[in-house]
């Protein structure tokens, strides 16, 4: 399965900030964490680890020929995530470490064209060009010695995509599986271009 996570992290975060921004308690200084934290600023000194990150998905995807070299594509996938961010040295006036953890359970949808560039004994070559709609539902949860909040948002994020895909032939055997590797990227209005990479098995 691929894994698109900052496309969903930011809006997450934001909407989380909102719904806190102007508490006068304690929860109302997670306004002090920058929703794009994933996104390295000219100046800036907040970093992050990622301890664990972890996703478990399906995916189905049906073709329909327009020649020996093309084909109409649609897919559809669905998966269940979690990440753990560790922010070490804090953000803002916040100095001590900061927890954020993230489950989110999305649905992907997805149709387009295929092409294929290298018909080959060893590999196939496709590029392959979409439009589709990521759709997540994320639990976001924000730790720290003085913070403990916690958030459930939705979001619909359109995008268009081109990819690359690799289809190595290792065993020259039919009806074995095959393995692939996909790069590409894709465009969502609301946060840009983000690189898409995967690597599976086809059957």
């Amino acid at each position: 399965m691929d894994r698109d996570e900052v496309a969903y992290v930011e809006g997450a975060m934001d909407a989380t900030i909102q719904k806190f921004r102007g508490d006068t308690g304690s929860s109302g200084r997670v306004t002090e964490i920058p929703s794009n934290f994933l996104e390295e600023q000219p100046g800036s000194t907040l970093t992050y680890t990622l301890p664990r990150s972890q996703m478990l998905g399906v995916r189905m995807h049906a073709e329909r020929a327009m020649s020996d070299r093309a084909a109409w594509v649609a897919t559809a996938s669905a998966s269940l995530g979690r990440s753990d961010y560790r922010l070490p040295n804090g953000a803002g006036v916040l100095v001590e470490p900061i927890n954020i953890k993230f489950r989110t359970g999305s649905v992907d949808l997805a149709a387009g064209a295929r092409r294929r560039l290298v018909d080959g004994r060893r590999m196939d070559l496709d590029l392959t060009g979409t439009a589709g709609v990521l759709v997540t539902h994320t639990k976001t949860h924000i730790t720290s010695p003085v913070l403990d909040v916690e958030h459930r948002n939705t979001q619909n994020l359109p995008y268009v995509s081109a990819a690359m895909r690799l289809t190595p032939d290792l065993s020259r055997r039919n009806n074995t599986p095959r393995p692939f590797f996909t790069i590409g990227a894709r465009a969502y209005p609301s946060v840009g271009a983000r690189i898409v990479t995967e690597l599976g098995l086809q059957f």
